[in-house]
């Protein structure tokens, strides 16, 4: 999938959004001072919750994290690596996983604890059809994890780019062995305290990360730093996208049509192409959408099925993770119905997160959910 990147520097970070075909599909701030998704901090063993399933960290928050899995494997003051991957969750600290990933665009590396060695540790792409080729990459996977020496195991995953260029592999996979060495090394430095930075994704790392299953073809960067940032990094890239620096009068979200169209999702109320209305509301519990027809002169199918790619739309440039419950107009007989849970499913499959449709309920409201966990 071929996508449009918008990024400029907004106060301590970088605000950007993602689109394709000029309709907004993702957007995002990353902050160059605070860690983010997908960054390794130092943290603390507090307390274990067999409850819980998982044991709470001090990572340099003024709230507790939590770290999901394995509670007992660590005691109170036991120091390890943690990577984010979520920020503050309401009045929470964040959640974080003892795991450390990295993702390339030829491998994705997953260091684990409290795995067995011995067992199967690199996957080749099913996209890869040819035996040969896919076993080769294998073995030259093999060969460079061969060279770790550390206490994690590493899992990894050998992407469909990586056809035709074990190069480009190999290059990636060594560069993200030497990552968690530096990694595992630093944590028993007695210089660092809880919460600082053990390793810190760069923008395009973090977006690579983040968006893993996804193309950039183009770039359209609010200041040459960014651009040259993004540009270095997308050097070894399959396809390397066409960058652009803006040096107009507006900003480069105003330059752009699918970043304009940003806060028609920033609000409770939204619209389809034909003016039917979506509401938006969201609980503690649930996140809640419902269709009306409003000035719409369609049918009620008709403006069901628009409904479902400004949901889709609004949840992936949201975010939103949780339950998602969808009250579309009501409509007679089961084919209507059955073509919105196809047109959901549909969106559902483009989207960079977990996004799934359980179907209607009893009270005819489509049951969905949706993790910020990637795919």
């Amino acid at each position: 999938m071929m996508k449009k990147l918008i990024a400029a520097y907004d106060g301590d970070g970088i605000r950007y959004v993602i689109s394709e075909d000029g309709e907004p599909w993702a957007a995002g701030f990353y902050s160059c001072e605070q860690a983010m998704p997908y960054d390794v901090v130092l943290a603390v063993c507090r307390e274990n919750s067999p409850a819980s399933g998982g044991f709470f960290a001090d990572a340099g928050m003024s709230r507790t994290d939590f770290i999901q899995g394995s509670p007992g494997a660590l005691k109170p003051g036991d120091r390890f690596p943690a990577m984010v991957v979520t920020g503050r969750r309401g009045g929470k600290g964040r959640l974080l996983t003892r795991d450390i990933s990295f993702c390339g665009f030829y491998v994705f590396a997953n260091f684990k604890t409290g795995v067995a060695r011995g067992i199967d540790s690199v996957t080749v792409s099913r996209k890869i059809e040819d035996k040969t080729e896919s076993e080769k990459l294998a073995e030259a996977a093999e060969s460079v994890i061969k060279t770790y020496d550390g206490s994690y195991f590493p899992e990894i995953t050998v992407r469909t780019a990586a056809r035709e260029n074990s190069e480009g592999m190999i290059n990636e996979l060594k560069e993200f062995i030497k990552r968690a060495v530096r990694i595992e090394a630093s944590t028993c430095s007695k210089e660092l305290k809880p919460g600082d930075l053990l390793f810190r994704n760069s923008f395009p790392d973090y977006l690579l990360a983040t968006y893993r299953d996804n193309v950039f073809g183009e770039l359209f960067a609010g200041s040459a730093q960014i651009a040259l940032e993004i540009g270095k990094r997308f050097e070894t890239a399959p396809s390397k996208p066409v960058i652009r620096t803006y040096t107009g009068g507006f900003t480069v979200f105003d330059a752009d049509e699918g970043a304009r169209k940003i806060p028609d999702y920033m609000g409770r109320r939204f619209y389809t192409k034909s003016g039917a209305e979506i509401v938006y509301d969201e609980t503690e519990a649930m996140h809640v959408f419902d269709v009306n027809s409003a000035g719409s002169k369609k049918s009620a199918a008709e403006i069901n099925l628009e409904a479902c790619e400004e949901i889709a739309r609004f949840v992936s440039v949201r975010n939103i993770a949780g339950i998602i419950m969808c009250d579309f107009i009501g409509t007679s007989g089961r084919e209507a119905k059955t073509r919105v849970v196809e047109k959901m499913r549909e969106l559902a499959k483009k989207d960079y997160a977990r996004f799934e449709i359980h179907g209607f309920t009893k009270l005819e409201i489509l049951e969905c959910s949706r993790s910020r966990k990637l795919k």
